[in-house]
């Protein structure tokens, strides 16, 4: 009997000893499970957010800088189209004026010497502007100015230049009563920049006109014109025979 009860002890203790062994396993597995989900569950480290700021840190500089340029570029391209459809005005005033016979050498950009055109480059600004507002004060009235002078262009009609017109042609040849035939105009139109803060013309104002590129800033723009056009204008007297025609009260006899 004293073998019997020392024989079954022994095996108790072996088999709590086997059952020991796993149960302590399972526990170390169970503590690191739980390690782990307290992790996950805690959130983001600290370096994991410092990596997390420097990447949307490096992609935002990285996209600023390109969408800088394309607003500056579209502001430019903007800009010089006012530009251009400001110069093509004048060249449609002075050919409405000539094709209806009615321009004179009162009316028409002054004639410079075929020799100095195109004229150079403007070094004063009139008094007058041409603005959409009739309310503003000094309005041009189509009258001459020098052809080194520059005529503010109101385009939104707030009384201030937002543009400077410089228009100008050959003396060509006179047919009638003061009116010129066959001659060139010449017309730019240079951006508000031109003008510096003192209210002064910038130096070394150019007569080329300015490239239009991808840039963050002016370009060039503030010392040459947006928009530079020359044409030829003929007349022959035909545009007053056929004024004469749709009315005789204003007929001017051509010889």
């Amino acid at each position: 009997m004293g073998r019997l009860s020392a024989s079954s002890d022994s095996q108790q203790s072996e088999s709590l000893a086997k059952q020991a062994l796993p149960t302590g396993l399972l526990s170390l597995r169970w503590v690191m499970s739980r390690l782990v989900r307290l992790r996950d569950d805690s959130g983001l480290t600290l370096t994991e957010c410092i990596v997390a700021i420097t990447v949307v840190s490096l992609t935002g500089a990285l996209m600023t800088p390109p969408l800088f340029l394309a607003a500056a570029t579209r502001v430019q391209n903007r800009r010089a189209e006012q530009a251009f459809q400001i110069a093509q005005g004048e060249i449609d005033r002075i050919r409405s004026l000539v094709e209806q016979g009615n321009h004179n050498i009162g009316n028409l950009p002054t004639g410079v010497p075929d020799a100095n055109f195109p004229a150079p480059a403007p070094n004063a600004i009139a008094g007058l502007i041409r603005t959409v507002n009739n309310t503003c004060a000094n309005i041009y009235d189509n009258s001459t100015i020098p052809p080194t002078s520059l005529l503010p262009i109101d385009a939104d009609g707030d009384c201030d230049a937002d543009f400077y017109l410089q228009s100008f042609r050959t003396e060509g040849g006179i047919v009638d009563a003061g009116q010129p035939s066959n001659f060139e105009v010449g017309v730019r139109v240079y951006s508000q920049s031109i003008v510096a803060p003192g209210n002064g013309l910038r130096p070394n104002i150019q007569t080329d006109q300015a490239s239009l590129k991808f840039t963050s800033g002016e370009g060039n723009q503030r010392e040459s014109p947006l928009a530079v056009l020359y044409t030829d204008v003929t007349w022959d007297g035909s545009g007053v025979s056929l004024s004469c025609y749709h009315n005789a009260a204003a007929c001017t006899t051509i010889p």
